[in-house]
């Protein structure tokens, strides 16, 4: 939902409601916190609703959006990485995130080329 069908359905509850002291449905509420999910600044929301941020601020609580996470394209390696040094210099390096798994059996002094570039490897 756009910002401006979100006002057109503020004006339209505001013109429809039965009294002066109706507060706001909580359909329009959800709507609210959803835009402000997908990025919309609050106070831009407010400005163009004529809401307050103490009005925002009380339902904040009742409204929260559970978004899944962005991917940022950021793979800590340092807990999930496992390496082995065998006595011929050979080292196996074992990374796993989420279902992918990579296996890198390598020279021991090959390693220090190859860390930097792991992020690219799983992506």
């Amino acid at each position: 939902m756009t910002l401006q069908q979100l006002k057109d359905k503020f004006n339209h509850w505001l013109r429809n409601k039965k009294c002066q002291s109706e507060h706001i449905p909580q359909h329009l509420w959800q709507a609210v916190f959803a835009l402000e999910a997908q990025g919309c600044s609050i106070s831009h929301i407010c400005q163009h609703l004529s809401l307050s941020g103490a009005q925002v601020a009380k339902q904040r609580p009742y409204y929260a959006i559970n978004e899944p996470k962005q991917n940022t394209g950021f793979i800590d390696i340092t807990p999930q990485m496992a390496t082995t040094v065998n006595h011929d210099n050979k080292c196996e390096v074992t990374l796993n995130l989420n279902d992918k798994t990579l296996n890198l059996n390598l020279p021991v002094n090959q390693l220090a080329h190859i860390l930097p570039n792991l992020k690219g490897l799983l992506i």
